[in-house]
């Protein structure tokens, strides 16, 4: 399986609405760095805990959003739901598979209960299926039940992002009237996530450039129906102006048979296919299976690949079956039939949890080479001081040759709490490298007292080679068995190689912060570990993150956009690192787009000498608009300076514009002349936001004779073409050719990706 990198980032722009949306450009730069270590493939889709074993799937999540309020009918609902796909499945797929296990999550929001369990490694952000407020771009009207809909990053037989439902569709009885039972909804919609499969029924919402109810066959000399498969007996009707219809006594004209054209027809009530699932039409009792097209396959299941829909136009005409035997679940005839009378899922109730994050650091004498331990000691205090949302459990190891507990987990709920942290950040680097000895005594804070360990979070940063590399592997299967995650710093690209494995096999993300001034994965990193499990309101919201060398003397001058969404608590952080121990405290000055003035003398400037910090914060919630900021060097040597920016909501209950970025494919794909895809999403909260400008910069390596190359720009679109499955969902989409092969294809680290804001 797969996994995205670098985490998610966060951007706001000018603008305020979702409506302001469609009227306003924004450009937005993807910087994709190319690292130099061996891996071989990690790439967009997320880390899923959905394994078939022995023809029962375990491992699905339900997450329940966070605004959606205690309801113990919906959780009946889903329940009924399940137990409902479960059946269907197993007959759907022949007898080879079924639902075993399901954890359904519940919202922190709601009240907690003996018999909510612990999440473990669950979350919404990682969730299998969701239930969440509506997206108007497939469900444009809340008069009917949201119709439910999965959403798709990449093409056929790639899964997909998650399947998402909202409560309406669940608690309305009018839903299976409109959709048929809810449970077999669901199996279509597995379907679309598992499997990569797509709608084979014309979909005016959905795909509305193709959408074609009739089309003329070639092969039955009629009008069909442009759904799978030809056996449906349909009935020519003619609409009333209320959307009822009668049927037609008037015979159609030559014309209108053979364009079919002005012709409308449905499926009668009594049908004798059985085929297709992915038709859509759920509601009649005679579908139970997927198309296919071997020749041994029964009539009544046999592909249509005339039809012009959505599964056929992106599946090149394959039928159902003939993707998923592609799968992993039923490659190479994996798991035949088995016989069971027993396909009803085991259901458990657990309850999110507030984050545990022990920050495991290496001190190690090379992290004294340039500049690293103040590196990290900087970013680490700003995450304890910044970013750490209230609530939040966090420990702190450092290790060298050998590891040692600075604090234990520590709720964060107040602003001395978070000075304590911060203090017990190391400043100094000596010894060698045992990356075990920190992991073993990070576990040994996370399981003290008999807690369980399961659903925290490691943030490991190293720049070292493993001298206890056995000792290392050994904690690595003691935290997959715990189901403790490890998100992976490598500071540089001679930091250990096994990162990756830790990274990999416990399900966590991998961070490159290279030696470069402009390098910001530490940041990132750290940013990343607050942001799944989290309400996206409840975050802290990076606007900007860039690092670079600033010369004696050197005036620099930029600004960022805040839109109305966000603006609480606000922060410019200016870190610098590099210069003389005696080095002079940046200068900064901050203009609002009111013309106020935030400088040395407002009350909220403060400067940290030790940690070589100013931080300007802005008091109640920032005003909407560009501001403009100006950081000199006074010192009379250069310095590295790393500037971010960020922010909260600006109220509760208002969700941010959110910008994601993902990456499909490996050097591995590239190599072999598979095409990468880049992806960047922008939405607020479900909303989609369209008529975005996206750019693509590609940060290049220099070449084998260490000649630096320039970026390379491309623009990613949102048009239902190319590499783009579905046209204004609010994901953009553009491949990358063979036009951009770099030198690096020895190489097997993984790429790794991030948006970052510019102005426009």
């Amino acid at each position: 399986m797969c996994s995205k990198l670098m985490g998610v980032c966060y951007i706001t722009s000018v603008l305020a609405t979702s409506e302001m949306a469609n009227r306003v450009n924004l450009i937005l730069s993807l910087a994709i760095l190319l690292l130099n270590n061996p891996f071989r493939c990690l790439g967009l889709t997320k880390p899923s805990a959905v394994k078939l074993e022995n023809n029962e799937y375990s491992g699905v999540v339900i997450a329940i959003h966070h605004s959606e309020l205690e309801n113990e009918d919906l959780i009946d609902e889903i329940i009924e739901m399940v137990n409902d796909a479960s059946s269907y499945l197993y007959e759907a797929t022949n007898n080879r598979a079924f639902f075993k296990d399901v954890t359904i999550l519940i919202p922190d929001t709601w009240p907690d209960k003996p018999d909510y369990q612990s999440p473990g490694n669950s979350t919404f952000e990682g969730a299998d299926i969701i239930i969440a407020p509506r997206n108007p771009r497939f469900a444009p009207t809340s008069v009917f039940p949201p119709a439910p809909h999965t959403k798709h990053y990449e093409g056929c037989g790639k899964q997909a992002a998650y399947i998402h439902l909202t409560s309406h569709f669940l608690l309305n009885e009018t839903s299976e009237e409109l959709y048929g039972n809810k449970g077999r909804v669901l199996v279509h919609e597995w379907g679309h996530y598992r499997w990569g499969l797509f709608n084979e029924y014309p979909d005016p919402i959905g795909d509305p450039e193709h959408y074609r109810q009739l089309y003329f066959s070639v092969e039955e000399g009629k009008c069909l129906l442009s759904v799978c498969t030809r056996g449906w007996n349909i009935t020519s009707v003619t609409y009333n102006d209320d959307g009822t219809y009668v049927p037609n006594t008037d015979v159609p004209s030559i014309s209108d048979l053979f364009t079919c054209k002005n012709l409308n027809f449905i499926p009668n009530n009594m049908q004798s296919t059985t085929a297709s699932i992915m038709s859509g039409y759920t509601n009649f009792p005679t579908v139970r299976k997927f198309c296919d097209d071997l020749e041994t396959t029964d009539p009544s299941l046999e592909h249509n690949p005339e039809a012009p829909n959505k599964h056929n136009r992106l599946c090149n005409q394959r039928s159902c079956w003939s993707i998923m035997r592609d799968h992993p679940d039923f490659k190479d005839a994996n798991l035949p039939s088995l016989v069971t009378l027993d396909v009803t899922p085991s259901i458990v109730l657990a309850r999110s949890k507030p984050k545990r994050v022990v920050l495991v650091l290496d001190t190690s004498g090379s992290m004294n080479s340039l500049n690293r331990i103040s590196k990290l000691a900087s970013v680490s205090r700003n995450f304890i001081t910044n970013v750490v949302v209230d609530g939040s459990h966090i420990g702190i190891v450092q290790f060298s040759n050998r590891g040692i507990r600075l604090s234990g987990l520590t709720v964060v709920d107040s602003d001395d709490t978070r000075q304590k942290l911060a203090d017990l950040i190391p400043t100094d680097a000596s010894g060698s490298t045992c990356i075990g000895c920190g992991l073993e005594i990070a576990l040994e804070i996370l399981t003290e007292n008999g807690m369980d360990a399961a659903g925290s979070l490691v943030v490991l940063v190293t720049d070292g080679k493993d001298g206890e590399t056995t000792k290392t592997n050994d904690f690595k299967n003691r935290y997959i068995e715990e189901g403790v995650s490890i998100d992976g710093v490598a500071f540089s690209n001679t930091a250990e190689e096994n990162i990756v494995s830790l990274q990999i096999e416990t399900g966590g993300k991998l961070f490159l912060q290279t030696d470069a001034p402009s390098s910001t994965g530490l940041y990132e990193a750290f940013q990343s570990t607050m942001e799944s499990g989290i309400a996206e309101n409840n975050r802290r919201i990076e606007l900007h993150a860039s690092s670079s060398t600033f010369e004696p003397n050197q005036v620099f001058s930029s600004g960022v956009y805040i839109d109305p969404t966000v603006g609480n608590n606000t922060l410019f952080d200016f870190s610098y690192f590099g210069g003389a121990l005696d080095a002079q405290p940046l200068q900064i000055v901050i203009t609002n787009p009111m013309d106020e003035v935030f400088d040395v003398s407002h009350e909220g400037y403060g400067e940290d000498l030790t940690f070589q910090i100013v931080t300007v914060r802005i008091p109640g919630t920032a005003v909407p608009g560009f501001w403009s900021y100006k950081v000199t060097n006074i010192n009379s040597s250069a310095i590295g300076v790393l500037i971010t920016i960020s922010t909260l909501a600006s109220q509760d209950g208002v969700d941010p514009i959110i910008v994601s970025s993902e990456l499909s494919g490996s050097i591995t794909d590239f190599a072999n002349d598979k095409p990468l895809i880049a992806f960047g999403e922008v939405r607020q909260g479900t909303y989609p936001i369209i008529n975005v400008m996206v750019i693509a910069t590609i940060e290049r390596p220099p070449d084998p004779k260490g000649i630096p190359q320039d970026p390379v720009q491309i623009q990613l679109l949102d048009n239902g073409a190319g590499a783009d499955v579905t046209k204004n969902d609010g994901i953009y989409s553009r491949y990358f050719t063979n036009l951009l092969v770099l030198d690096f294809m020895a190489s097997n680290w993984p790429f790794s990706m991030k948006l970052v804001q510019q102005l426009y």
